[in-house]
């Protein structure tokens, strides 16, 4: 990221023209401290640690529900539309 304007870069969606390189400045991009690798690596085991086991203990309830969301906007119609099924309103009341 660059960190003073915020811009935020990745490595395969979104890379800067010139490697660590902010592309507006110039100026060199800093790795956040929550994306370094072993930061990740740690949050993906106590992922499989903690969370994988309960979402298979609701899997196997028949109460999980899987939303897919290649985007945030997909993936919110697609919670709606879960929702729908449950029988919870998801409109907006002004």
């Amino acid at each position: 990221m660059h960190a003073p304007s915020g811009r935020v870069y990745h490595l395969k969606f979104n890379p800067p023209k010139v490697d660590n390189v902010d592309d507006e400045t110039g100026e060199p991009l800093v790795v956040r401290p929550d994306d370094r690798e072993e930061v990740v690596k740690a949050r993906f085991a106590a992922f499989a640690k903690q969370t994988a086991p309960l979402l298979e203990f609701y899997r196997a309830r028949g109460v999980l529900h899987d939303v897919p969301s290649p985007t945030s906007k997909q993936g919110y119609t697609e919670l709606q539309k879960v929702l729908a099924k449950l029988g919870f309103s998801t409109t907006h009341h002004h």
